[in-house]
């Protein structure tokens, strides 16, 4: 499994998104588990990037974490996904946390901020603006480990973790 690991610098990443098949995954789910908790160990920092909605939260794939981050979009749908996993992880005692806050992702005008801080049960912990330079890794499939340090987004990101660090 470590093998799917990704590295670059001091950053290791492993997403965990949903297999294509159908079934019950709570074999994987399980093995999952371990591997967060292995990686927990023998690593400062491990960010788990879970397939969207509240899978990974209402199976339990994370016991514990310090930081639940939740991203979503600005749209309606993804607002009440991210209240969700809030009630999931917290009211459900799904995940035990130290402190949990948003992200908003792909903001096309910060004007929408207000509106959504309202709407959004958690603390905000910043947005990221709408990047076309996140489009073209996705679209030609680039890994975001690479991703340019002078970029906006990479600038943005790096401001809300010293913010969520401090």
């Amino acid at each position: 499994m470590f093998n799917a690991l990704g590295q670059n610098k001091n950053i290791g990443f492993l997403a965990i998104g949903r297999p294509e098949d159908e079934g019950c995954y709570c074999q994987l789910n399980s093995f999952l588990k371990g591997i967060i908790e292995d990686m927990a160990n023998n690593f400062d920092y491990v960010v788990i990037d879970g397939e969207a909605g509240i899978e990974q939260i209402n199976r339990r794939v994370m016991k514990t974490v310090n930081y639940l981050i939740v991203v979503s979009d600005t749209s309606a749908k993804g607002i009440n996904v991210a209240n969700t996993i809030k009630h999931v992880a917290h009211d459900n005692k799904a995940v035990n946390y130290k402190s949990i806050g948003g992200i908003l992702n792909r903001v096309d005008d910060e004007r929408k901020i207000t509106t959504l801080k309202t709407k959004l049960n958690i603390e905000l912990l910043g947005w990221i603006p709408e990047d076309n330079l996140v489009h073209d890794f996705d679209f030609y499939s680039k890994s975001f480990i690479e991703f340019p340090d002078a970029s906006m987004t990479y600038r943005v990101i790096e401001e809300i973790l010293a913010r969520i660090e401090n």
